[in-house]
């Protein structure tokens, strides 16, 4: 009963149908998943040289090179499941290519505000929350195609389910 309570359900459960191993490692588990989360929102970094821009962290390396940056779009993008909102500094090449995408949610806004100016790039970007939508409509190509277009997405998505569903079944049923 203590583990039951201590684990939250899981644990209890684990406890009563396969004893104290899957217990402990239903416990383990969720546990393991906060530590590399929290690791690896803390040592994520922003790294500015006069060769590139780098986003480094635990499982972030992204990259651009600081010459071909030209101008930065700094935007919050509201989500379209759920509705969150995240703040994204884009950084773009004299051709409106994006050199480097940053999740701006990561840190400090005065940090954020701090990058901007110090990489003495011209900057602009939508005066309210926008979805990636309307961010592509203003500035094609910047976000990929897949967020652009997110019901577009989800029903080529959700073709290439049944599609593969159907085609499983038809062998399976050639099979017997």
């Amino acid at each position: 009963m203590w583990l039951f309570i201590l684990g939250g359900g899981t644990a209890g459960v684990g406890f009563a149908m396969g004893g104290p191993a899957v217990a402990l490692i239903a416990l383990a588990v969720p546990a393991v998943a906060a530590l590399l989360g929290w690791g690896s929102l803390r040592s994520n970094r922003i790294v500015v040289t006069p060769h590139e821009i780098a986003v480094l962290g635990l499982f972030v390396r992204r990259r651009g090179q600081r010459v071909r940056a030209a101008s930065v779009v700094r935007a919050d993008v509201i989500q379209q499941r759920g509705g969150l909102i995240f703040d994204t500094v884009f950084v773009l090449d004299a051709a409106g290519a994006v050199v480097i995408r940053i999740n701006a949610n990561n840190y400090e806004p005065a940090d954020i505000d701090l990058l901007v100016r110090s990489l003495g790039l011209p900057w602009n970007g939508p005066d309210a929350p926008v979805t990636a939508p309307q961010l592509s409509s203003v500035y094609p190509g910047m976000v990929p195609w897949y967020e652009a277009h997110p019901v577009q997405f989800a029903m080529a998505g959700t073709g290439a389910a049944v599609l593969f569903a159907v085609v499983l079944t038809i062998l399976l049923q050639l099979s017997l």
